[in-house]
């Protein structure tokens, strides 16, 4: 290590008291979200495959706490199962896959390879979740891949 002095931020010496660790909500609409990345998972919970899709956001938002989100800090996950079964058929799979790759501009064509869709941008419903035991704060979640025009 050299000799050289380091300077401290000016933030580390503020009380943190009331500062929440959590990122701030964002009100339930229909956001311009850009795609980070896709990738195909398994649940071992529900022995199900789906696709977890990154998506970060491409505009200021403003907040429920009235704080503006900078473009590129908002971040939501969306989960797209992708294994049928007696409950989720492979039509309302197609279907959910189908809506994915519409509101992202390719209406036709295969989902993979899955990196073709980073950087993609499309309106996409963003709401709160409902509190369960594995998460019972309040936080965001998409709700929809909105089709171009809805």
């Amino acid at each position: 290590m050299d000799n050289e002095q380091q300077t401290t931020d000016s933030i580390l010496d503020n009380d943190m008291t009331d500062v929440s660790p959590d990122a701030p909500l964002i009100p339930k609409n229909s956001y311009v979200l850009e795609v980070v990345k896709v990738e195909q998972k398994h649940s071992d919970k529900k022995d199900t495959n789906y696709l977890n899709v990154q998506l970060r956001s491409v505009e200021p938002i403003t907040a429920v706490n009235g704080e503006v989100v900078p473009a590129g800090s908002f971040t939501a996950f969306g989960i797209i199962g992708i294994t049928p079964s007696e409950r989720y058929t492979a039509e309302a799979v197609s279907r959910n896959v189908k809506k994915f790759m519409v509101c992202f501009g390719q209406p036709s064509g295969k989902v993979n390879p899955l990196d073709q869709w980073t950087g993609k941008r499309g309106h996409v419903t963003v709401g709160l979740s409902k509190k369960t035991d594995d998460y019972p704060d309040d936080r965001n979640e998409v709700k929809s891949f909105d089709a171009p025009g809805k």
